[in-house]
């Protein structure tokens, strides 16, 4: 929602009321949450936190959540999730 054009926001805002106005910092605390309660829960939120830490410029804290999103084995079901890491490591070893 923090990256939402102004033309979203007002599309969003006919859809649904009001636009979101939840922030990545809000997103990332969510998926932290997740983590706190589910230790290595899932690749996906992994990749998730990464995502999250890349965008607000913490890319030493990226590079960890990459990682140990790495560690997970791969599975046909998490191809969209692998795919994702594969690009995120190639972007934070850059």
């Amino acid at each position: 929602a923090s990256k939402l054009s102004w033309l979203e926001r007002k599309v969003a805002a006919t859809l649904f009321n009001e636009p979101p106005n939840s922030t990545i910092q809000d997103a990332l605390q969510y998926f932290l949450k997740v983590e706190e309660l589910h230790p290595r829960y899932s690749k996906t939120n992994c990749v998730y936190i990464t995502k999250c830490y890349r965008e607000l410029g913490q890319t030493n804290n990226a590079e960890m959540w990459c990682d140990m999103a790495a560690s997970f084995p791969s599975s046909a079901k998490e191809q969209e999730t692998q795919e994702e890491l594969e690009n995120l490591l190639s972007l934070l070893k850059q």
